[in-house]
């Protein structure tokens, strides 16, 4: 089956991989067997992250619309017919891009020397052959544009700027990592207040470069994806609010190319 990395890419066979994942991430300790998280030093942040992303059922209040549900609940919503709403559909790639990416951070963090035959066949994490020619480190940065926009949804296009009217990529590039930083409508209007009013007087102005936004730690990962065009969904809290957003190449030996230039994108 296609897949990207550790994830498939049609939607029901990526749902049996997060079954499969989130089982085997949670095996508790039998005997001296100690359970896979400790086994693999898994970080406990990460897995409750993932285990809250995963399944959701009963959100407190005042959390209690399907925004706030688990993808294993959505799934069940969008498998039914009667309940495969525009919104269900849009939360499904929401929840899909943010469960991908905190488990992509945890078998990421995972040593080789840790697992075993079996792990990495469950995990869908097979060693690389040490036959073929290596990849080359990219050396390019990818161009990022939007080509389209709607509600709660753009698209962008990812072109080697060696070769622009093309959608292929470099030599040895398997996919493109996207990253962004979200500021809501809030901040936007506190940044622009602060900027317009300055300090008070007596004190020492903070200096640019620590104040503007984005900073490094402002992004997050969307996702990484092989394709030329690339749709990333927003949340309806996030309208007037923007996302910036760069992309990089990365190899088929997970090898890291530069920061493309990022681009901003005003949530509508």
């Amino acid at each position: 089956m296609p897949n990207r990395g550790y994830f498939p890419s049609k939607l029901a066979d990526l749902n049996a991989q997060f079954d499969t994942d989130m089982t085997f991430l949670n095996l508790p300790a039998v005997g001296t067997t100690p359970s896979t998280a400790t086994r693999l030093s898994v970080s406990a942040a990460n897995l409750s992250a993932a285990n809250k992303l995963y399944t959701n059922p009963t959100p407190v209040a005042p959390q209690t619309t399907p925004n706030d549900l688990g993808w294993k609940e959505l799934w069940v919503l969008r498998s039914n017919h009667a309940t495969k709403t525009k919104v269900i559909t849009d939360l499904i790639q929401i929840r899909k891009e943010q469960l991908e990416a905190v488990l992509r951070t945890i078998f990421n963090d995972i040593p080789a020397s840790a697992l075993t035959a079996a792990d990495r066949t469950t995990i869908n994490k097979h060693e690389r052959s040490s036959s073929h020619t290596p990849s080359p480190t990219p050396i390019n940065a990818p161009l990022i544009a939007l080509v389209e926009q709607g509600h709660l949804y753009a698209i962008i296009s990812i072109t080697d700027p060696a070769h622009p009217h093309t959608q292929a990529k470099p030599a040895g590039v398997g996919s493109t990592e996207l990253e962004g930083a979200f500021q809501s409508r809030a901040d936007i209007v506190t940044a622009a207040t602060a900027r317009t009013v300055g300090p008070a007087t007596g004190t020492t102005p903070t200096p640019a470069s620590s104040t503007s936004f984005p900073q490094e730690a402002d992004f997050h990962h969307i996702a990484n994806t092989g394709k030329f065009l690339y749709k990333t969904h927003f949340t309806s809290d996030q309208v007037g609010g923007t996302e910036i957003i760069r992309g990089r190449y990365l190899n088929t030996r997970h090898e890291y190319g530069t920061w493309s230039a990022e681009i901003t994108i005003t949530v509508s």
